[in-house]
């Protein structure tokens, strides 16, 4: 019996030039890289100790020694934030945050505390921070009782001047 060749196979690569090709991969690397879906997951939350964090948004500066604003984001209860607080905190609940987009990304870098370690509404805080365009959002590590175990001041009572329910004045 006489043998036959094997008929062609049509694979992708057989049927799309190198260009084609070069392109799929490209956009597949892409996808990848961005995430599927595109939002801040927890893994992409960094996380500063209370000396770092005092000194993003206290002693902010820039690669070139430019100053940069910083400031403390609260997102708990206004209650909470009456009680107790990182002395100049913004009180601004997650809920409020796309309403206030363009105010909030006007800061160089913000730091979101909740009341313990791992605060699943810091974190909640800082995807969206994130995902509306913030560029340097961090949470604080172990949140406010971290601040209070370092013996730091705290603010009670009504906002100062620099501090607001929602955000300051201004």
């Amino acid at each position: 019996m006489p043998v036959r060749p094997r008929p062609a196979r049509s694979t992708p690569a057989a049927l799309a030039g190198p260009a084609v090709l070069v392109g799929m991969l490209a956009a597949a690397l892409a996808v990848l890289a961005a995430g599927c879906s595109g939002r801040t997951t927890d893994r992409d939350v960094e996380l500063l100790g209370v000396s770092d964090a005092r000194e993003s948004v206290v002693g902010a500066r820039g690669l070139f020694g430019e100053d940069r604003t910083g400031a403390w984001i609260d997102p708990r209860t206004v209650d909470d934030w009456l009680a107790e607080r990182i002395p100049g905190a913004l009180h601004m609940p997650v809920g409020r945050m796309r309403d206030r987009a363009e105010e909030l990304r006007a800061y160089d870098v913000l730091v979101v505390y909740g009341r313990g370690f791992k605060d699943p509404l810091a974190f909640a805080a800082a995807k969206v921070l994130r995902d509306i365009g913030v560029a340097e959002v961090r949470v604080l590590e172990g949140g406010l009782t971290a601040w209070l175990d370092a013996d730091l001041p705290v603010a009670s009572g009504s906002p100062t001047p620099d501090e607001g329910i929602g955000m300051p004045a201004g």
